[in-house]
């Protein structure tokens, strides 16, 4: 009976070292591949605001013809989606845009692009991989 506890406890002990790698290597995929993941500068919305000075009249065309739709008061922020001449396109909602004219507006550029911890993690990572020789 001895000698059958001994021989287990032996094959525990030989086991115990393959299972601790075999965690470690499945823990390091695990994060590697969250790292790897991460959404690159580009794949961010960059999104430039409108801020109205005065009040302001947003209409269907850019024409001054055009029968306004809204209002815009001063220090509203919309989103800026294109610029032609002397007017702006600007979204109201989800689905409705409209014009406003340039002359009393302010376009605040979108904030510049900060990377995030795992976009740094992801570039060193490939930077090493590149430096060691390995393919990526």
């Amino acid at each position: 009976m001895p000698s059958s506890f001994e021989e287990e406890r032996v094959l525990k002990q030989k086991s115990f070292p393959f299972i601790g790698i075999l965690t470690v290597l499945s823990l390091s995929a695990l994060v590697l591949f969250y790292i790897l993941s991460a959404p690159t500068l580009k794949e961010r919305n960059r999104v430039s605001k409108l801020l109205f000075n005065a009040k302001s009249a947003i209409r269907r065309r850019p024409t001054l013809d055009s029968v306004p739709f809204a209002q815009a008061h001063e220090g509203t922020k919309l989103e800026v989606t294109q610029v032609e001449s002397d007017w702006v396109q600007v979204r109201v909602r989800a689905n409705v845009v409209g014009w406003v004219q340039g002359e009393n507006v302010t376009v605040v550029p979108p904030s510049p692009l900060k990377p995030s911890y795992r976009q740094i993690a992801r570039r060193n990572i490939i930077l090493f991989v590149n430096k060691i020789g390995l393919i990526f």
